[in-house]
């Protein structure tokens, strides 16, 4: 397995001395500072290299003890604050020190860094694609029966998810800005158990869809999977005339299932005879799986619809109970704006309406605040294009707008508007 050392250096200097004067925070001694030591390349799953700001967490504990009541340290948060390869504890009350008496300890890390944890165990969602290092999740246990007098301590950190890369190709007439990508019924949550170092069984199926890159290059991280046999690919191209291609997996003999550190490449062709030979990628930190060529087929099939897309967006009552979701898609009717700092500020007057938000409904006339969700208007084109105090019209025209839905003046909204359009 292709994994990466992180080294902590842990400095310490007694904890008190005889007569018990305490330790200042600012005495650089004391302090854990990690470094990041890695052989090939780097753990991130966007690219080769740790970013500023990224984080990790640590857990201390005794030796060969479970982390029930033995923790020394939980969950301690280490960011990267200049983009190479240091950790510095993100707080105080982050640092770690080894045992003043001189007693060994165990080290347990994981990344990306998660602020809460119930019972030692991490939630895995990996539903939403848009972000890949947000969902790799990658652990480390080695780092074992380490005192102060053992100077650095290695962490040895590997993947424990799952990754694809699809290649699609004959794509030509089909413009790939049309095109959305989903898998079908894969494992979407779960909870990794950061005590025995074991992911437990799926929570939650369902489809999700993939985010197309340049020239028809996707890649995904997934949960693994014993059995892909039900599971598939489809190629949907929503232009003027929309196509769908699918491919089910138990067709490929060779990739049978997901397993964790492993990256698997399906070189997907629409056309058979656009079939193209093996493209293995370039060298990575996951244990490279199988490289297949494959055909998708034209289908007159429905396709898979993820709610949140462009083509299945959210209603405004499926926006409230959804907050928390990014980039995703919603559907409504402008009805209004606002005149002071929440949604109790409602007005469908036009002309004492503010220019940097809008209110959006599912019905028409709507004028019951619980039923309108308010959507930011950044300045630019968006607000250009949308604001009612300028664009008296907009009133009473059916939208789509994507964003993220969080809350925004008091209630559930959306903000950060990327892309909308109007409908007839």
């Amino acid at each position: 397995m292709k994994i990466e050392l992180f080294y902590l250096s842990l400095i310490c200097l007694l904890i008190a001395s005889c007569e018990g004067e305490p330790i200042s925070w600012n005495t650089s001694e004391n302090q854990v500072n990690f470094s990041a030591n890695i052989e090939r390349l780097t753990t991130r799953a966007s690219d080769d290299t740790w970013h500023k700001n990224d984080k990790i967490g640590v857990y201390m504990k005794e030796v060969d003890k479970s982390f029930v009541g033995t923790t020394f340290n939980q969950n301690a948060k280490y960011i990267n604050n200049s983009g190479n390869y240091s950790f510095t504890p993100a707080t105080e009350d982050d640092a770690l020190y080894f045992p003043s008496d001189g007693k060994s300890a165990d080290f347990i890390a994981y990344y990306p860094y998660r602020e809460v944890i119930n019972d030692f165990k991490y939630p895995i969602d990996i539903s939403s694609q848009i972000n890949l290092p947000d969902i790799d999740f990658m652990y480390s246990n080695n780092a074992t029966d380490i005192s102060k007098h053992d100077g650095e301590v290695v962490l040895s950190f590997s993947h424990q998810l799952s990754k694809i890369a699809i290649n699609i190709r004959g794509y030509a007439p089909n413009n790939l800005r049309d095109l959305r990508v989903v898998i079908t019924n894969v494992a979407t949550k779960a909870m990794f158990d950061l005590n025995t170092g074991k992911l437990q069984p799926a929570s939650d199926f369902g489809d999700v869809e993939l985010i197309v890159k340049n020239e028809g290059f996707i890649e995904a991280i997934l949960l693994p999977e014993n059995d892909i046999s039900q599971k598939e690919i489809w190629l949907i191209f929503d232009g003027d005339e929309s196509m769908a291609y699918r491919y089910s997996l138990k067709n490929e003999k060779n990739i049978s299932s997901f397993q964790k550190s492993t990256r698997y490449t399906y070189n997907i062709s629409i056309n058979e005879e656009d079939m193209a030979q093996s493209v293995q990628g370039s060298i990575t930190d996951w244990l490279e799986g199988p490289v297949v060529d494959v055909v998708a087929e034209l289908t007159e099939q429905a396709p898979p619809s993820i709610k949140g897309s462009k083509s299945s967006p959210y209603s405004i009552a499926e926006a409230q109970t959804n907050q928390g979701k990014k980039d995703v898609w919603v559907y409504g009717y402008i009805v209004g704006s606002f005149t002071g700092n929440s949604v109790k500020s409602f007005t469908s007057d036009v002309s004492s309406a503010k220019h940097s938000v809008i209110a959006i409904s599912d019905t028409k006339y709507e004028v019951n605040t619980d039923a309108i969700l308010p959507v930011e208007l950044p300045a630019g084109k968006v607000r250009d294009a949308l604001n009612i105090l300028n664009n008296p019209s907009n009133i009473g025209r059916k939208i789509k707008v994507k964003g993220s839905l969080e809350k925004y003046y008091s209630a559930p909204g959306l903000k950060g508007p990327k892309e909308f359009t109007f409908s007839t």
